[in-house]
């Protein structure tokens, strides 16, 4: 007699591997590709001015999409167009911002012949509208046009982590990996401390290796006095000012030719107070800086502060 398989909800197990990244595609989150974040449309932003009618163009998503007969369709629908958006009811705003496609005879006129004829069009709402013009609509000018109407948030399945479920499944010292970047740079030197004495004894040495190697990373970090930073902090909410220095990576060269320049004149001034040997570790821990931190360094040493 054969027994019959046994089938589970749990997904299915993968091996670790470094595929398993918000930049891959076994790794990132399905709904937003790894970014964190989507642009979705905002029912706020298609609603022009709530003072006016719809007659009068209240709903701009639809005029912009080239959807002008949609009025037509809605009044057929029970929504009232000739009062303003604030003073319609929630139904009929319900029915304008999420109602279903629903197919509708519209009649027109011919100018030149003066004959009727009907056209049965498929009712988009003011959301929808956006939407099928983004996906389907390759005039770049009517693109443009229809971008205003989105807003970027966080992703509603990964919430901003930027990963998959199956990459956040495996734990260490009981932190998923989007735990443990959520961590400072402060206390990730703790984290690293307490890495090789939690694991088993076959595992100690690479451990123990693998935490030597964070520290000397993380000990010119700390010196530079930026330990409080978070591994999964955005750059952007770096700034104070509405510049965009940050994020304009044609700067990188640039910045690093600024950094060496500033060692060399011994002009380099930190963002906290350091050791006399500062400028001695920070040459030393080059090799390993990024191009944002040593932005930090350049932009707290010549402009205003950025964190």
């Amino acid at each position: 007699m054969k027994r019959a398989p046994v089938r589970s909800a749990a997904p299915p197990f993968r091996c670790l591997q470094p595929k398993l990244a918000f930049n891959s595609v076994l790794g990132a989150c399905p709904a937003c590709g790894g970014l964190g974040e989507r642009a979705e449309v905002d029912p706020a932003r298609v609603i022009s001015d709530p003072n006016k009618t719809i007659d009068q163009g209240a709903v701009a998503s639809w005029r912009a999409a080239g959807r002008g007969y949609t009025v037509r369709l809605v009044r057929q629908l029970g929504v009232r167009t000739d009062v303003p958006w604030k003073d319609l009811s929630k139904k009929e705003q319900e029915i304008v911002l999420r109602g279903k496609p629903t197919k509708r005879p519209l009649i027109f006129h011919n100018r030149q012949t003066g004959e009727e004829y009907p056209i049965e069009f498929t009712y988009a709402n003011a959301v929808e509208a956006v939407r099928q013009a983004l996906v389907g609509d390759k005039n770049q000018t009517r693109y443009a046009r229809m971008k205003k109407f989105l807003s970027v948030r966080p992703c509603q399945q990964c919430h901003g982590i930027r990963l998959r479920p199956e990459a956040l499944q495996t734990r260490l010292l009981g932190r998923s990996i989007s735990e443990a970047a959520a961590l400072t740079i402060d206390e990730l030197a703790q984290f690293a401390d307490r890495l090789p004495k939690q694991l088993g004894s076959e595992l100690q040495p690479i451990a123990a290796k693998l935490a030597a190697q964070m520290h000397l990373e993380i000990a010119p970090i700390h010196e530079l006095g930026i330990g409080y930073l978070t591994l999964d902090r955005a750059g952007s909410t770096l700034q104070q000012a509405s510049g965009s220095v940050w994020n304009c990576l044609a700067w990188r060269k640039a910045v690093q030719q600024a950094f060496f320049m500033c060692w060399m004149n011994h002009r380099l001034v930190c963002i906290r107070p350091m050791s006399p040997d500062c400028s001695e570790s920070c040459v030393g821990w080059w090799p390993m800086a990024t191009a944002s931190l040593l932005l930090i360094i350049i932009l707290r040493s010549f402009a205003a502060p950025i964190i």
